[in-house]
């Protein structure tokens, strides 16, 4: 077996019998300024657009609500929003604060007892008073929800009632599961000011599907359970 002495990577499989490492082509091989450039040229996004453009578009086609869904959103959005300004707030608990318990941990006891006072910080920020302020709350887990209302009860704070909440730990999530994950994600993509948990996926979906400048997010430091 001949020895390959060049950094493990994609570019050396030709010359390679065997690779060890992360071979994940990393972001600036994707987000590069030429890209960008041919991205323009062939009319995906104007010439005045970026990446976040890109995304925006690439997000809303690959989730694809159906018209009924649409309308449900629009509905839903109709109903809970009643106020000019919406702090949508994601928290992604995971492990076994999460309604679906899984070995991966985003928060855990400690870290929920945080958030209230994130939420008021991010709140505050806004310079809206809190009369004139909503709280959409999209979570995992109903612990969470039951304790930030508790804590955050001076604030109006809203979430969506329809569909199961679901994920897809050990089994495949059921569609009433998923209709209920992209109502909350354009909802949250709806807000005027976010607050995601920071590694999660999903608010770094809500977050380009939006038009908010800047989101906040909660720190996570993930960890798995044993024995899970």
């Amino acid at each position: 077996m001949r020895k390959n002495k060049s950094k493990p990577s994609v570019f050396n499989i030709p010359r390679s019998n065997t690779i060890h490492g992360d071979n994940r082509l990393g972001l600036a091989f994707f987000y590069s300024r030429r890209n960008l450039r041919v991205l323009r040229s062939i009319g995906i996004i104007g010439e005045n657009e970026g990446w976040r453009s890109y995304e925006r578009r690439m997000f809303r086609l690959l989730t694809n609500p159906s018209s009924d869904l649409i309308d449900t959103i629009v509905r839903t959005k109709e109903s809970l929003f009643r106020t000019p300004t919406v702090l949508g707030v994601q928290v992604r608990c995971a492990g076994l604060l999460s309604d679906d318990q899984e070995s991966a941990v985003k928060l855990d006891e400690a870290d929920l007892r945080r958030v209230p006072n994130q939420v008021k910080q991010v709140a505050y920020s806004t310079g809206v008073h809190r009369r004139q302020l909503t709280v959409f709350l999209s979570t995992d887990s109903d612990v969470a929800e039951e304790r930030l209302r508790r804590s955050l009860k001076m604030y109006h704070i809203v979430s969506v009632r329809d569909y199961k909440r679901g994920h897809t730990t050990r089994h495949k999530v059921s569609d009433e599961s998923i209709q209920r994950a992209l109502l909350d994600l354009y909802l949250l993509a709806q807000s005027q000011t976010l607050l995601v948990t920071g590694t999660s996926g999903y608010g770094t979906v809500a977050y380009s599907l939006s038009d908010v400048r800047k989101f906040n997010f909660i720190p996570v430091t993930k960890r798995h359970l044993m024995n899970m």
